[in-house]
């Protein structure tokens, strides 16, 4: 989203054409206004680039990606039962080895 500056009236100051480029960087180009008499319509003037008045600026908005969540947890710890893995982060140590063999038996 670009918000681009205009005057006491509501009227922009400038016109502004914006692209998001291959690499993902925003192009952002700014020109002179003129009538175009075959669309009614105020557009840029590709031939006269237009720098933003002093005191007067553009206004962007992005949307940033949140983070990648990363466990804090070591890959070799892969606990498999819940009670033990909570013991063992209140403790601090690693949790027992478990076996493959049921103890009952």
């Amino acid at each position: 989203y670009i918000e681009v500056p205009k005057d006491a009236n509501g009227n922009t100051v400038v016109a502004v054409e914006y692209s998001t480029l291959e690499n993902g960087d925003i192009s952002i180009k700014t020109y002179k206004r003129k009538f175009d008499v075959e669309k009614a319509a105020i557009v840029a003037d590709h031939d006269n680039p237009f720098d933003i008045p002093e005191g007067r600026w553009i206004d962007i908005r992005l949307h940033e990606e949140p983070p990648e969540l990363l466990s804090e947890t070591p890959l070799e710890f892969q606990p498999t039962n819940l009670s033990q893995a909570v013991a063992a982060a209140m403790i601090g140590v690693e949790p027992p080895e478990i076996s493959d063999t049921d103890a009952t038996s």
